[in-house]
């Protein structure tokens, strides 16, 4: 696995979800609130072929199975960029996780990041994973049941209507003044394979 491309790709969707992970580690749900959350995760794993590298810029281009490209900034923390070579192949692991809860609180709405990074140590075949949480709040201010609409608003004041899924249970238990908590995590572990 090419660790120099698997961080980049890495670097630009995964940081960002991981800032806000870490800054709310110590977030915790109020009593009750398993039996008022979900968790939803998938895992989809691809494998692309380096297309074109620049490695003034740190920038390397891959190309899909299905032909689509993407080119992806690698940072400085890759250590091995400098080993990947046109035609390599890499393959791609990718981890999502949604945990979605309900919490009493009186904190105002807020959001929060964490990033980690691990890289290939210098002369491995360049690779690395990298893990990015998010997470935000949001006060509930209307619920209709009936209509299974949710009226919140976020950390930056703004106000969003939501239409509640016929799978969601228990929407009547949901109270002006909750709050809602959406943890978004995303893993992504990349492996260059020499040609």
């Amino acid at each position: 696995m090419n660790r120099p491309a698997l961080l980049l790709v890495a670097s630009l969707l995964v940081l960002p979800a991981l800032s806000a992970a870490q800054a709310q580690t110590g977030t915790t749900a109020a009593p009750g609130a398993a039996a008022r959350g979900v968790v939803i995760a998938d895992h989809v794993r691809t494998r692309a072929t380096v297309e074109a590298i620049d490695y003034g810029n740190r920038t390397v281009v891959l190309k899909g199975q299905e032909g689509k490209t993407v080119t992806l900034k690698v940072g400085p923390e890759a250590r091995n960029f400098d080993k990947v070579k046109v035609g390599d192949q890499v393959q791609a692991d990718f981890y999502t996780s949604t945990a979605i809860f309900v919490r009493k609180s009186d904190e105002p709405p807020s959001a929060s990041a964490a990033d980690a990074v691990q890289v290939a140590a210098p002369g491995e075949k360049p690779g690395g994973i990298m893990v990015s949480t998010r997470e935000m709040t949001a006060r509930v201010d209307a619920v209709d049941a009936q209509k299974r609409l949710v009226t919140l608003t976020g950390p930056r004041g703004n106000t969003a209507t939501l239409k509640v899924d016929d799978a969601v249970q228990n929407l009547d238990r949901l109270q002006k003044g909750d709050q809602v908590v959406v943890r978004y995590t995303e893993a992504l572990a990349l492996q260059v394979d020499k040609q």
